[in-house]
């Protein structure tokens, strides 16, 4: 087999100069572009000088605002969506759209969410993470309007399916560069919805499609966005996927990479990859997994990698990402303004993946209404095992964004352990059921504020937590990699009648 080398110069816009379907809007949207940097010279009270230094970084990116993207959270999944972001000065940043898109009802349960925007070459992307609200306000709804839109199906400003998605930018970040913005409202996680965890896929099943057409996408390679989850928010960041017969879909990074750590953290990621001339996007749902194996190494080693500064399939600091894909969602544009009008989906789903099945057995432990037994490792790799459930750790937890959790003291020895080596154990027993469990699983201690206050509970108050804010707890963000389930009373009852 003919190994594929690994390409710094492919890029999502390097054919952006052919791109014949978008000649009318593009000029047409450089012409709204420049009146709004003219209303922002004269509005009154608004200007340059006005803008936090996020806004004003995101402007410089405006040329590529047609092709940005937004991502926000569905049941733990990030779920990406190519979007033409505005800026108008006297509401800032926005997006138009439909009342009855998914993305309303995501926004809904959870307000947090991450605009992407690739400057058209490179392989950085600047990620900003914002606060999302959705308005029919006839004001914002007048601002935002443009005649095109009644080429799309629109009837006029007053359209009763006609909304617009106001954008709140927090912050920027774009390489090793941060850009602050206006200050995140603490009041925004109570507006995060309490979902249960998604339940297992019904079918119908089309996993052998979804195989061929990962295969004849990734095949030799493509250059795509990959997004992660941060804790509440979302990262993205431009990179290259294979397919490869006996491997799947992967990529590479190096050991200790920020992807890693919060792939680490939490394995759900998506796959976007669009394409300007056919108007389309592909979003691939995906569980991630980092993988160190020596013979998958070699397998997909190819000298192109090289150029990253790796030296051999042997490099300790490559390591592999294998994406299992859970569903793949097609998306098919049928007007140059993916922000107005709905792209046409059709989604593809996969039989239930392990990692699924395995999140559904740790649920039912954190419903089992006992204690609970949390192994770690130390650095003389001697394992540690104390018991959850009766002191200041609680119990296990869930959040819509976090997944399950354990709370705990921020300075301790699980604490120092799990920082040294992310890999543990939980196992959980009741007595009077038989029901037994064992979890493995990578726990990533998270202690950002954002962390702390949105999985803060009451009763916590009473196992010696002062506040949402007090840094004297940490959360410990369970990512599952193998769980078992076994009704002991039932599997000894068989051996009887044998």
């Amino acid at each position: 087999m003919k190994k594929q080398v690994f390409s710094k110069t492919e890029s999502p816009s390097e054919n952006q100069n052919h791109f014949s379907a978008f000649a009318k809007m593009s000029d047409h949207q450089s012409k709204r572009v420049r009146l709004d940097e003219t209303e922002k010279d004269v509005e009154d009270g608004v200007g340059s000088n006005t803008l936090t230094e996020a806004e004003k970084f995101l402007l410089t990116l405006k040329e590529n605002f047609m092709w940005s993207i937004l991502t926000t959270t569905d049941k733990l999944h990030p779920a990406p969506r190519v979007v033409n972001l505005h800026h108008i000065p006297e509401f800032g940043f926005l997006i138009t759209t439909r009342s009855y898109y998914s993305k309303m009802e995501q926004i809904g349960k959870n307000p947090i969410g991450t605009i992407s925007v690739y400057p058209g070459k490179g392989m950085e992307t600047a990620v900003a993470h914002v606060s999302l609200s959705v308005t029919k306000d006839q004001k914002v709804l007048d601002a935002a309007w443009d005649d095109y839109m009644l080429k799309l199906g629109y009837s006029g400003k007053t359209d009763e399916i006609y909304r617009v998605i106001l954008i709140k930018v927090h912050s920027v970040r774009f390489g090793k560069d941060i850009y602050s913005g206006v200050p995140i409202d603490g009041s925004i996680y109570d507006h995060i919805g309490q979902d249960e965890v998604a339940p297992l896929p019904s079918g119908p099943f089309k996993t052998k499609e979804i195989s061929e057409l990962l295969k004849k996408t990734f095949s030799p390679m493509k250059n795509g966005n990959l997004i992660t989850m941060n804790g509440l928010e979302h990262d993205s960041r431009i990179m290259t996927f294979i397919h490869q017969d006996g491997i799947g879909l992967f990529s590479i990074t190096q050991i200790g990479s920020r992807k890693m750590k919060q792939i680490v953290a939490n394995a759900n990621v998506s796959l976007l990859i669009e394409d300007r001339v056919q108007m389309s996007q592909i979003v691939v749902d995906a569980v991630a997994k980092i993988c160190s194996n020596p013979e998958i190494k070699k397998k997909i080693w190819n000298d192109g990698m090289k150029q990253y500064g790796y030296s051999g399939p042997d490099d300790e600091k490559l390591v592999v990402i294998l994406f299992t894909p859970r569903r793949v969602i097609l998306h098919t544009l049928t007007a140059p303004r993916p922000d107005i009008l709905e792209p046409n989906a059709e989604v593809l789903v996969c039989e239930p993946i392990q990692y699924d099945k395995d999140v559904q057995i740790l649920k039912s432990l954190s419903r089992l209404d006992t204690i609970v037994h949390l192994t770690t490792i130390d650095e003389n790799v001697i394992p540690h095992c104390r018991i959850v459930g009766s002191h200041a750790m609680g119990t296990i937890m869930y959040s819509p964004v976090l997944g399950f959790f354990f709370t705990c003291r921020s300075i301790g020895n699980k604490t120092k352990h799990l920082g040294d080596n992310s890999h543990a154990i939980i196992t959980g027993y009741k007595d009077s059921t038989g029901d037994s469990f064992v979890i493995e699983c990578e726990i990533a201690v998270q202690s950002d504020k954002q962390v702390l206050i949105s999985t803060w509970n009451p009763f916590m108050q009473k196992i010696g937590y002062i506040d949402p804010e007090n840094t004297i707890r940490a959360v410990l963000q369970i990512n599952v990699t193998k769980a078992e389930y076994m009704n002991v009373k039932d599997f000894y009852a068989c051996l009887t009648k044998k």
